[in-house]
């Protein structure tokens, strides 16, 4: 009898269990988060539209509860311990704006208060208006007040879904290809480099269908950049986008459809040219955009859909 009832149990636990969409993860009270780290530094409302991006019922994370918050707080803790992975002073964002110039401050999504014994040290403390909220690591990820346009890393949250609601995961890639997302992606990073059109020509013939990388969505960019963090050898690689006959207008040359999602170096200026095409940089620069003539030789980074490899 106990037998049974600790199956009937396990399989109600199991049917009413949550999860978290990618790249969302899940904290150990059962939240979803993301935190794309060094990706992205950017002001409080770039933030939230980016959450929106990575989902569209994401925001910047709010804490409604000094559980939610503690949750968070061991999230973090156990992705770093020794705040490493955080520049001094530098964030993440979290979802709470200053009512006017009061040094009130409320979450965004509901206006209710937040805690007001989180805050570090004589904060907050800003004389300017409609100020935002950021964590610090330093501090134990206590409360500072911050102008809203500064840049800054930032921290998103999710609602959780059901289980049956998770996407299936798509097939397996070939052994050359490495799945990232639900596409599979291959570096080519040793021996000869090749031009653009060469390099575009190299990954048709690698699989059906396969061309320079096209990086369509903020998901997209962001789960490629972190790939190639760690997989890149600092190398920089052409993608599949191309000037589209006049300055700074680009398409992904598969499709022929506009460039709407960029991820351009800090201080990128384009050339003036018009017939330039995209590659990620890499080393310092993290792998973020930069645009060069097609006729000079890269490494390329290739992509195929994975129904089109098995």
């Amino acid at each position: 009898m106990f037998l049974v009832l600790l199956v009937i149990l396990i399989v109600s636990f199991s049917c009413n269990a949550k999860t978290c969409v990618n790249p969302f993860e899940e904290t150990p009270g059962g939240q979803c988060i993301f935190n794309p780290g060094r990706i992205f530094r950017v002001t409080w409302d770039e933030g939230q539209k980016i959450c929106r991006w990575f989902n569209e019922n994401a925001t910047l994370v709010e804490f409604h509860s000094y559980e939610d918050f503690a949750d968070v707080k061991q999230f973090l803790e156990n992705q770093d311990t020794d705040c490493s992975h955080w520049a001094p002073g530098a964030g993440p964002w979290i979802g709470a704006k200053e009512v006017g110039n009061t040094n009130n401050f409320t979450w965004l999504s509901n206006k209710s208060p937040i805690m007001d014994d989180n805050w570090t040290v004589g904060q907050p403390n800003s004389p300017t208006a409609e100020d935002a909220v950021m964590m610090s690591c330093e501090f134990g990820f206590r409360f500072l007040d911050k102008q809203r346009d500064n840049e800054l890393p930032i921290l998103c949250q999710m609602p959780p879904k059901k289980k049956e609601e998770a996407p299936k995961p798509p097939p397996f890639c070939p052994a050359s290809f490495t799945r990232v997302g639900n596409t599979c992606y291959y570096i080519r990073n040793t021996g000869y480099e090749n031009n653009w059109d060469n390099a575009q020509k190299s990954c048709k013939a690698l699989a059906p269908n396969g061309k320079l990388a096209e990086l369509e969505t903020v998901e997209e960019i962001y789960a490629v950049t972190d790939f190639l963090l760690k997989n890149g050898n600092g190398h920089h690689y052409w993608i599949g986008a191309e000037e589209h006959g006049r300055e700074k207008e680009y398409v992904w040359a598969s499709s022929g459809k506009p460039v709407l999602v960029t991820n351009w170096y800090n201080g990128y200026s384009p050339d003036q040219t018009t017939d330039d095409v995209i590659l990620l940089l890499g080393g310092s620069y993290k792998y973020r955009w930069n645009d060069w003539g097609r006729t000079n030789s890269l490494y390329e980074l290739c992509e195929a859909d994975p129904a089109d490899l098995s």
